[in-house]
């Protein structure tokens, strides 16, 4: 997630916005909107995927959406 935002401090918008496609393609369970704590390469296998949802992941998450969108002129 934190890679999003240093893409788009370096100015680097398209690859920052390839990266929030790849992120929000790879959650965990369709449906609740989430990353998991453990990733498996077969979603179809029914596997333990940690604890979830994860704050800290989704925090990163709007940080970095801040990174790329927020207005940086205003403070």
């Amino acid at each position: 997630m934190r890679c999003i935002g240093a893409f788009a401090r370096l100015g680097q918008d398209d690859k920052a916005w390839q990266m929030v496609a790849w992120f929000l393609s790879q959650r965990a369970v369709p449906g609740w909107k989430v990353w998991g704590e453990v990733v498996h390469r077969d979603k179809t296998e029914a596997r333990f995927i940690g604890d979830m949802p994860h704050g800290w992941v989704g925090s990163d998450f709007v940080r970095s959406m801040w990174d790329l969108v927020g207005d940086h002129g205003a403070q």
